[in-house]
């Protein structure tokens, strides 16, 4: 009766609140397993998901933290929780939720692991495409938009509009059992794809570099906010391109090094989202949506660049460059005179992972990238440990099933001609 009761509750609450739109609800399975796959925006995802899967046959991993929250506790006691100790790997949780699906159940999980604070996808972790193998499950993609401006809009007295839209029912292929870490990312970003390949574009990007192409005003007058980034060598066209920007009374958004370092030198922009962009664009982007972004953002955290999104190389003509540029690592343990790299980095080497690394590779080979990779680290042996014992094999193993397309240069310390 409280099941009935609270999706009555939360169907009609929806119904008032905003303008709901649900697509493809007929692709619903009538049964389980399956694991359901939504990616997460709000808070409001779980409630307004309880409507259409809510009932004794459904559970999911909740963090401990809720058991004790007053209003979220008793919603998620609905949903028939298993609670998991974040941050840790949870042995116990872990197998009650493949124990869930093996009995018929169905389970619902983020594959995000949190929610987006920018309204776009966040990397997925790969304790989903583990599960569905562990359980031998099917994955049923879920795709909302709208609920992370929810609380936002309906504070000011407004209707926001919410799209819920059902993928189809599919398996991922079986792990690779000859190197599983490769399988369960490649398979964690298939789930990813499906949830994508269902939500809008919330940004039209057009990217120009100025080392090859011209900026004309018909794009700067195409843009609604134009994003610039440069380094100290052009400062001088950064000050020509804003002045421009002001000219066509575009609004403009600059970060990188150029103005991290001295961005008081620069008038005219609207928004500095300064230092490194995994811990200040969120907040900006997040403010943005909500009509409230300040003049600047900044963070001295150093991120971890494990959660560093591939590059859209879609953006750029590749037939305009010799090399194309990737990224495995920020920070430098030495401190040489003569280099600011420490100043924006810091001196701990932060790294991508091994698979990460891997994946940029594929995504420039399956664009049709062959020919010079520059790593642009400024010390790619900044932690030598870790590039002897996994990185350079990877590459090495990759290039030789790839038949070498690539040919790789990067920057170093001499101190590694000591190995």
């Amino acid at each position: 009766m409280h099941i009935r009761f609270a999706k009555w509750f939360f169907r009609t609450a929806f119904a008032l609140l905003t303008r709901l739109e649900v697509r493809n609800l007929e692709n619903i399975p009538k049964e389980g397993p399956y694991i359901l796959a939504p990616n997460h925006m709000s808070r409001a995802d779980t409630p307004l998901l309880f409507i259409y899967f809510g009932g004794k046959n459904v559970t999911g991993w909740v963090a401990n933290k809720y058991r004790r929250n007053l209003f979220f506790g008793l919603l998620v006691q609905l949903g028939n929780p298993i609670f998991i100790r974040r941050g840790e790997v949870d042995r116990q949780a872990i197998d009650a939720a493949a124990n869930a699906l093996r009995a018929g159940k169905i389970f619902g999980l983020a594959p995000e692991g949190t929610r987006s604070r920018v309204g776009s996808l966040n990397r997925g972790k790969t304790g989903i495409a583990y599960l569905a193998d562990l359980a031998k499950a099917p994955i049923f993609p879920a795709a909302i938009t709208g609920t992370d401006t929810l609380f936002h809009n309906l504070l000011r007295l407004r209707r926001p509009n919410i799209t819920v839209t059902f993928g189809e029912l599919f398996h991922l292929p079986p792990l690779d059992p000859e190197d599983r870490s490769a399988s369960l990312r490649r398979n964690t970003d298939e789930v990813m794809c499906r949830i994508a390949a269902m939500l809008p574009e919330e940004w039209e990007k057009k990217l120009i570099d100025m080392n090859v192409t011209e900026l004309t005003d018909e794009d700067i007058k195409w843009a609604d906010y134009v994003f610039i980034s440069a380094m100290q060598v052009q400062s001088d066209s950064a000050k020509e391109v804003i002045a421009r920007c002001n000219r066509h009374r575009r609004k403009i958004v600059a970060g990188g090094p150029l103005f991290t370092t001295s961005y008081d030198d620069f008038d005219g922009v609207n928004h500095f989202v300064l230092d490194e962009a995994e811990n200040t664009l969120a907040p900006f982007l997040a403010d943005l949506t909500k009509d409230c972004a300040k003049p600047i953002y900044r963070s001295t955290e150093k991120p971890d660049i494990s959660t560093t999104p591939t590059p859209l190389w879609s953006l750029i003509n590749m037939d305009d460059y010799h090399s194309m540029n990737i990224q495995y690592s920020r920070g430098c343990p030495f401190d040489c005179e003569f280099c600011d790299v420490v100043l924006l980095y810091g001196h701990k080497p932060r790294t991508k992972s091994t698979e990460q690394l891997i994946a940029e590779l594929e995504v420039l080979y399956q664009n049709g990238w062959r020919g010079q990779v520059f790593i642009v680290d400024d010390n790619f042996t900044g932690n030598k440990k870790k590039i002897k014992a996994e990185i350079l094999p990877a590459i090495i193993e990759w290039s030789q099933t790839k038949g070498f397309p690539f040919v790789f240069m990067v920057e170093l310390t001499i101190d590694f001609a000591e190995d």
